[in-house]
This record gives C-alpha cells, structure tokens and sequence, in this order.
C-alpha cells in the first residue's frame, strides 16, 4: 500500500466507504494509511486548501479599476 500515492489511496479509502457503509472510517485510515480526519472530511464534501480561493484579497478587481 505504501507505493500508491496519497490522493489514490485517498480515493481507495473513500471507494471502499461507498461500496461497504459499515466499514468505519477509523479502520479505512489506517487500511489505506491516510489520516482520519482528512478522510471524515473528504467524504463530507469538504475541499482541501489548494482548492480554496484566496481570501486575501483585499481590494476587488472592480475597484482596482476605479483606482486605476
């Protein structure tokens, strides 16, 4: 298992969650070794960080304009 990449393990932990509801979500972490809760998550919906858009933003794109 340790040859796989995370986001194939990742998605492994979850295919197996889907197809067998009964498996917990602590016994698929440590089965396929990725953390717990990054899976709790992942199966809520949750996006990871990459996926976030950046929030430091602080002046709009609009009012760069009428600045500019």
């Amino acid at each position: 298992m340790a040859s796989f990449t995370f986001k194939c393990r990742m998605t492994l932990a979850i295919k197996g969650k889907l197809t067998s509801p009964k498996l917990s979500i602590r016994h698929l972490s440590k089965q396929f070794n990725v953390s717990r809760i990054t899976l709790q998550h992942r199966m809520v919906g949750r996006q990871n960080q990459a996926g976030k858009s950046n929030g430091n933003l602080i002046v709009t794109t609009a009012e760069e304009e009428v600045i500019v």
